[in-house]
């Protein structure tokens, strides 16, 4: 499974329930993305728990009704949006 596609649930310390993918990480934040394109950057002592699905966040059956060449071009804009997620990170940890 491709970094970036497993499923998350935070739970926060005001009760607030979000489930995305982990797009980025810091020493003090996550920022999960959503389904629908949003990104919560969510401070790491706000979280009471972090639960991995250990499942892709991928809807189950996409690529059945998706051609050959669309299927070949979400892949490469998944990677591509992995390799710039770790990049950034790496940028990070090196200033």
């Amino acid at each position: 499974m491709e970094a970036g596609s497993v499923g998350y649930t935070a739970l926060l310390d005001d009760g607030t329930v979000l489930f995305g993918a982990i797009l980025e990480e810091t020493g003090n934040t996550i920022t999960l993305g959503t389904a629908t394109g949003e990104r919560h950057v969510v401070l790491r002592s706000r979280l009471t728990q972090l639960i991995g699905s250990g499942k892709s966040i991928m809807p189950e059956g996409l690529e059945k009704d998706l051609q050959a060449q669309s299927l070949a071009d979400l892949i490469a804009f998944l990677r591509l949006q992995t390799d710039t997620n770790n990049a950034r990170k790496k940028g990070s940890t090196d200033e």
